[in-house]
């Protein structure tokens, strides 16, 4: 109980809540659900719920466990043979409309609807079944709310206008398989959330709200714990990223560096196959950032005036490869790729040990193969802290690239403010994708494409412009099939809680919200999308048509997959070749062009009031007279 306190709990049961704290002298927050109250926890409405438990595979299925029983309780149906009273009978008639919602399931589809509160009576009302729908808050709107309910196959369509009509906004759909009431199970139920918005229905801040991301997780808690590893690496150095390794991955080392055999045994373990494609990966990466080496300029302004720009490699970089839900070889292609064609003289990786001991050695053979040997068994904010400041064993560096979880994030963010610190890539947040659709696009592709970033991680974020909204349901529908077969599919599910498709005018506006919204991958799947590629300007990565998935780019097309994410498309570059290079500027003029260029110098150094600016011109000028 004292873990209740000052914790938000939602309940439909507010009176039997409410006597179970005051008894206990527990201060806590009643959160009213209206039903479904298992779900309050995901949406971020609750910290703890209070319900009605039968046999419990509800609470399991949502990631939730039974604490304490408040009150035990059994219902039976009684009959009797005199006639019941008015207000009994309607008792009778609401439950025996209940049990029916329940039979319908069987050849349902669940529902969802964004609905104005003054709505709900008649939305009610044209749902069989759902005489008492879910309904949960909207964030950012005190006018409207959300509303869960299943209606029957047969009436879908009609039912979906009239909900239409009655101010209703439809936002997604999917099939609802044999359930059995009071075990729902929503992985086997293959339930998505993608929700499906009518943009030209929504107001300002329901638009600004329908492309909101969701909150970043490096929190102030996070934040905190990240500087004090900072500074925990910074002054103790390799004792001290023995100790956190040991805390934080549960590993104790000796050594950090991957050594040869190490190197030896981990492509052994990979087999031809695999390094095959790690080897063709690394082909197409390396031809095209190539491709973008800069040269460099000289270029006489005026006579005897000579300006030039020279590049050169970052003398120290160090690369980070996260491995935490699933290890990332291919983010060790992406990053030492380019280091290596840049020629930085010094090239090192960092990544985390597995519980053995060792490095992934998907990881290890990328980068050995890419051009970088000095690896190094440590992750996470630790690891960043080590290559910005350095230790006995860690190099320092000058520049920190790769991505990383929140706690990784805010190290980056750390040690690029500071001085003695390093700089950094780009700014990171979760994998996001936007796809544009016209009528013309596979609705199988459409799912699968964004199915393949809702893996990544539950705070990812998936969107869908299209024009259609028989297609945007079809793609719902498809997103749902899809995820009962993939492997992270309570990963994707819980990204797809995030996400949204939303229907559209025209192409037009489709490029306008992505143009606002910046995403990090932007797919374009219309009947002509190189016709669409002139309107789109923020973006990390454009991949063109149905043959053009977001996997090959991060995988093996050539382009990088390290890209700028949260919105900042809008200002910043995906990763190439000129990140791992720095430039800078000369310029030597001969006495006759100081003599064609001193004059103005000096006026305009004396506009500025900067005398010692105009004497450094005319002490020499003296000298030529």
């Amino acid at each position: 109980p004292e873990d209740l306190r000052n914790k938000r709990i939602a309940t439909s049961y507010t009176n039997l809540l409410r006597n179970y704290l005051d008894t206990r002298q527990i201060e806590a927050e009643i959160v009213y659900f209206s039903g479904a109250v298992e779900i309050a926890p995901q949406l971020g409405k609750a910290d703890f719920i209070c319900d009605l438990v039968s046999t419990g595979a509800t609470l399991t299925a949502n990631s939730l466990r039974e604490l304490e029983t408040l009150l035990e309780s059994e219902a039976v149906i009684i009959q009797t043979l005199k006639p019941l009273a008015a207000a009994k009978q309607a008792m009778i008639d609401k439950l025996l409309k209940r049990l029916d919602g329940v039979l319908q399931v069987r050849e349902s589809k669940y529902i969802m609807l964004n609905a104005p509160k003054s709505a709900l009576d008649a939305i009610s009302d044209l749902l069989p079944g759902s005489e008492a729908p879910t309904v949960v808050p909207l964030d950012g709107s005190d006018e409207r709310v959300a509303v869960h309910a299943v209606c029957r196959e047969n009436v879908f369509w009609e039912t979906l206008e009239n909900l239409k009509a009655a101010g209703a906004i439809p936002i997604g759909r999917t099939n609802l398989p044999d359930l059995a009431f009071g075990a729902a199970d929503r992985e086997n139920a293959g339930l998505t959330m993608l929700s499906v918005l009518d943009w030209s229905r929504l107001d300002r801040g329901e638009r600004r709200a329908a492309l909101e991301r969701p909150a970043v997780a490096a929190n102030e808690t996070i934040r905190a714990a990240a500087a004090a590893i900072v500074e925990r690496v910074r002054t103790g150095g390799d004792n001290a990223l023995r100790a956190l390794t040991a805390e934080l991955d549960g590993v104790r080392l000796t050594a950090f560096r991957v050594t040869d055999e190490e190197i030896a045994a981990a492509e052994a373990t990979l087999g031809r196959e695999v390094l095959q494609a790690i080897d063709l990966a690394i082909d197409n990466v390396r031809r095209f950032h190539q491709a973008q080496a800069p040269r460099d300029l000289r270029l006489a302004t005026m006579p005897g005036v000579a300006c030039e720009r020279r590049y050169h490699a970052i003398d120290a970089v160090g690369l980070y490869v996260p491995a935490g839900t699933a290890p990332l070889p291919s983010a060790a292609v992406m990053l030492a790729v380019p280091a290596t064609l840049a020629g930085c003289p010094l090239r090192i990786l960092c990544t985390p040990p597995r519980a053995d001991g060792l490095a992934d050695p998907g990881v290890v053979a990328a980068a050995v193969r890419a051009g970088v040997r000095d690896i190094f068994k440590i992750g996470g904010a630790q690891a960043i802290a080590a290559m910005a400041y350095g230790t006995e064993t860690v190099p320092k560096v000058s520049k920190l690239f790769g991505p990383g979880n929140a706690w990784v994030t805010s190290a980056k963010t750390l040690v690029s403010a500071d001085a003695a610190g390093a700089a950094i890539d780009l700014p990171a947040g979760p994998s996001e994708v936007l796809v544009i659709a016209d009528r013309s696009a596979s609705a199988e592709f459409v799912a699968a494409d964004l199915l393949s970033q809702a893996e990544h991680g539950t705070d990812s974020q998936v969107l869908l412009l299209t024009t259609s909204a028989e297609f945007a349901a079809s793609v719902a529908d498809e997103t749902a099939a899809q995820l009962k077969t993939l492997s992270r599919a309570n990963i994707a599910r819980a990204a797809l809680g995030n996400s949204r498709a939303i229907v559209v005018a025209d192409l037009r506006q489709a490029a306008d919200i992505s143009n606002a919204y910046a995403p990090e991958h932007l797919i374009v799947q219309t009947r002509e999308p190189r016709r669409l590629l002139d309107s789109l300007r923020n973006a990390g990565s454009v991949f063109l048509g149905p043959w053009s998935p977001e996997s090959v780019g991060d995988y093996c097309s050539g382009t990088n997959h390290v890209l700028p994410t949260y919105g900042f498309a809008r200002n910043h570059s995906g990763l190439g070749l000129d990140q791992f290079l720095r430039s800078m500027t000369v310029q030597e003029l001969t006495a006759e062009g100081l003599r064609g260029l001193g004059d103005t110098v000096v006026t305009l150094a004396r506009l500025e009031g900067l005398d010692a600016h105009a004497r450094a011109v005319t002490r020499r000028l003296g000298s030529l007279r």
